[in-house]
């Protein structure tokens, strides 16, 4: 009774219930308040650069600190959106509208992470303006989740881990629920982890529907993230650095080292490099060895080398076993084995991470307890270990610092397994993933040259092999960077300049029974490349080469048009004619370039072409060669002309007192403006003139029998035995104005032309039938014996088809073909 009388009572009492019901809103309000508080400052915490323990091969490289805050170093890289290939900055994603999902993809390595990083400490910094708008910033790192399959719940108890132990993980999702638009979400590397992580990613986007989300993938995993997507998303790809942002990383580096040294010295070192350049975690990596040992930089499998046995030479010192050269103890020979197969395995497997209860991490404990060896400390040599807090305590994650090493290991396995006698070594190779192999090969040519395991003839054969179809005809930097990482071995040299891709149009005749193959591209990234650049072309030798001596992408400029810098190319000629000692090299393209010094040329050089070339100096064509061409050329009045071409050609130029060989059979005056132009063979046959202004009558002398016109109105003089006159005007206006022009110009040429002429053919002109029918009878009186064949662009009328008809079947002529608009009359 006292029970029913008590709960009656209370719910009678609209005194006592709404005390009790304010004391429990204000407990609740009490409640939020120390959750919102909580979560804050573990986020903050979390977040915060120093929160995590890194060990990383560069603390092996004598940087005993290397914890600055990302913001020290931090450096854009170049970042464009997919779909519309504008460039942009991180912080320009994360405050525009309308883009509640990001994805930013890119190789490893090319700041991704960083990016990631640097939004995170700055959102820490409570004066941060771009992220104030954002209460809660929740830093996802798939790489230290396990593999098996995890909910969200799971998700906010790993990275969660105080908060959680206050508040279950539901009353933790229902503040960030509420928060709606305030909560920005950074998943970093969702591809390692995708089969495990799409469904919480899927769980996120539904409980949270106006947070933002920022992802991080490598390429190859874009297309298989978008559909998981929910929201309006934006793709975009982050390209490494530029050679400007890196050196302007290496400068803030060097500063936050407190290093002394130059750091264009570096930059100037590591230059040729351009992986390493554009991948921030590379370029550190290799500033960081420079600062400490400035040993060989020569190839990227040298560089490689180098940093990998330092790093094991400082970890066997700090171990107690010396060695006064520079030869690599036996302590880490051993560990560099045990970690180089454990990398052929992760290779197989496309793993490039592993937590610390992984089967093959514990198989490499077991190693490094055998070496007597702190396994966390070894492994940190050669791979990045990560430590941090979970809600089940430290968690550890071991990863190759970047996939190029990882690949440099892969090659230093299939070497050893040579050196153990395992003759061939193909099938252990080919079990490596197609996207890999190439680079793995690369290094593994550098480890077998440079330990004088040089393969057998065959093994060459088949490594040469591997890189068929690698390198283009206008790319063959590759092919150069082989060379060098062979010790530049002649064998496997010859092999793989057999490889190089040639177009399939490069076959072309050039008169004179000369013919022309292929060709190759030399640029001044080549030209770094000297010594194997002169041993491919030695065994590759193209019959056509273009020395492209233009950095970069050719800028338009009002006075050059172009953008021409002065590589020297009387240095890069002198490669080329080394490599064709003694042998024909038929076509030399040189563009992009000035002229300072006396040029030594090639033997047997036939077909010489400068495009868009000066001359500061006299330069001599050599006598071998049969054809030169000239394209928007400056100061060729400095180019001593050989008297033995044959045919020549110049384009977009100005032609003043110009004189022309003797043995001259053949000249196209292309787009020119010619002052003055002076004959002095007579054996010139045939005259090409393409839309050319000529401001004096030239003369031309009386043997030659062509003439070619296109896109000009040239009405002689004309040399007394002319055999051919073809002129096409371009044109195909057909108004009154244009149509007397052309008519007008049909009665000059009759009265230029000599009795000789064999055929006049013009196009591209304007004439009334009544009006051909006059000149048709002029013509035939004047030139009974000449071919005429003449296109119109105007239309003929019904009425005027008989007189056309009559014309034709009464012509005199040997051959006759007039062609309308809408009809054609022949006579043969």
């Amino acid at each position: 009774m006292s029970k029913k009388m008590f709960y009656f009572k209370i719910s009678e009492s609209t005194k006592i219930y709404g005390g009790i019901r304010a004391d429990l809103s204000q407990l609740q309000d009490r409640g939020e308040k120390s959750l919102n508080k909580s979560l804050r400052k573990e986020l903050r915490e979390m977040n915060s650069p120093k929160k995590k323990q890194l060990l990383t091969p560069i603390l092996w490289a004598g940087r005993n600190k290397f914890d600055q805050d990302v913001k020290d170093t931090y450096t854009k890289t170049k970042m464009i959106v997919k779909n519309t290939g504008v460039e942009v900055d991180a912080d320009d994603l994360i405050i525009q509208e309308g883009n509640k999902i990001l994805i930013l993809e890119g190789e490893s390595g090319t700041g991704k992470t960083s990016i990631l990083k640097k939004i995170a400490s700055s959102w820490c910094e409570e004066h941060s303006s771009y992220l104030s708008d954002f209460e809660y910033l929740i830093f996802i790192d798939c790489t230290s989740m396990g593999a098996r399959t995890i909910t969200i719940n799971d998700t906010i108890k790993w990275f969660l881990p105080f908060t959680s132990a206050l508040w279950r993980p539901s009353v933790i999702l229902k503040v960030l629920t509420c928060a709606r638009d305030k909560v920005l979400f950074l998943i970093d590397a969702i591809d390692e982890r995708l089969s495990a992580f799409d469904k919480v990613f899927n769980d996120l986007q539904q409980k949270c529907p106006d947070a933002t989300f920022f992802i991080t993938t490598r390429p190859h995993c874009t297309q298989t993230i978008v559909p998981m997507c929910k929201n309006e998303l934006k793709v975009v790809t982050s390209y490494g650095f530029t050679h400007g942002n890196a050196e302007n990383y290496i400068f803030k580096l060097f500063k936050v080292l407190g290093v002394k040294d130059n750091p264009k010295e570096f930059m100037k070192t590591i230059s040729k490099f351009k992986e390493i350049v554009s991948i921030p975690q590379l370029l550190c990596w290799s500033a960081t060895m420079w600062i400490e040992d400035r040993s060989n930089f020569s190839t990227k499998g040298q560089i490689y080398s180098n940093l990998t046995a330092f790093m094991l030479r400082k970890m066997c010192h700090i171990h107690g076993e010396r060695n006064i050269t520079r030869t690599l103890p036996k302590m880490g020979e051993d560990w560099l084995k045990a970690v180089s197969e454990f990398a052929y395995e992760s290779s197989i497997s496309d793993q490039m991470s592993f937590d610390e209860t992984h089967p093959r991490i514990k198989s490499l404990e077991n190693s490094a307890k055998k070496l007597k060896l702190n396994y966390r400390e070894a492994l940190s040599t050669l791979m990045q270990c990560d430590s941090s807090m979970t809600f089940n305590g430290e968690h550890v994650v071991f990863q190759f610092l970047h996939e190029s090493h990882s690949d440099f290991l892969v090659a230093h396995h299939l070497a050893e397994l040579k050196t153990n006698g395992q003759k061939n070594i193909r099938t252990a190779l080919m079990k490596i993933p197609d996207d890999h192999r190439k680079a793995v090969t690369s290094f593994l040519i550098f480890i077998l040259y440079e330990k004088s395991l040089s393969p057998s003839e065959s093994e060459s054969l088949y490594l040469s092999n591997l890189f068929k179809g690698q390198a283009t005809f206008f790319n063959i930097r590759f092919y150069l960077e082989l060379i060098e990482e062979s010790q530049y071995n002649a064998e496997f040299s010859k092999n793989l300049a057999k490889h190089i891709l040639y177009p399939t149009y490069s076959v072309q005749k050039i008169n004179y029974g000369k013919s022309i193959g292929s060709c190759a591209i030399i640029h001044p990234e080549e030209l770094r490349h000297q010594k194997a650049l002169q041993l491919f072309l030695k065994y590759s030798r193209p019959d056509r080469i273009w020395l492209r001596l233009l950095e970069g992408i050719r800028k338009q400029n009002e006075e050059l048009g172009h953008e021409v810098k002065m590589m020297g190319a009387s240095g890069a000629i002198a490669i080329i004619k080394e490599s064709y000692k003694n042998v024909q090299l038929p076509e030399l393209r040189i563009s992009d370039t000035v002229f300072v010094d006396q040029v030594e040329w090639p033997k047997s050089l036939w077909w010489l072409t400068f495009d868009r070339c000066e001359f500061h100096t006299m330069i001599d064509i050599p006598a071998s060669v049969l054809k030169a061409s000239f394209y928007d050329c400056k100061d060729i009045h400095l180019v001593n002309i050989s008297q033995s071409i044959k045919s020549m050609v110049f384009s977009a130029m100005e032609i003043d007192n110009l004189v022309l060989p003797q043995q001259l059979e053949f000249i196209k005056l292309e787009n020119c403006t010619i002052e003055s132009l002076y004959f002095t063979t007579k054996l010139i046959k045939i005259l090409d003139l393409d839309q050319c202004n000529i401001k004096e009558e030239i003369t031309l002398p009386e043997m030659v029998e062509e003439i070619r016109c296109l896109n000009m109105l040239y009405a002689g003089p004309f040399p007394k035995y002319l055999k051919i006159l073809s002129i096409n005007i371009g044109s195909e206006m057909n108004d009154s104005t244009y149509t007397n022009i052309c008519q007008r110009y049909l009665i000059q040429l009759l009265s230029s032309l000599n009795k000789y002429l064999d055929k006049l053919s013009v196009s591209g002109v304007s004439f009334t039938p009544p009006f051909f029918h006059e000149f048709h009878s002029e013509f035939q009186d004047e030139y009974p014996n000449t071919i005429l064949e003449l296109v119109s662009n105007c239309d003929i009328e019904d009425d005027e088809e008989d007189l056309m008809e009559a014309c034709a079947l009464t012509s005199l002529l040997p051959s006759l073909s007039v062609t309308f608009v809408n009809q054609k009359f022949t006579k043969l």
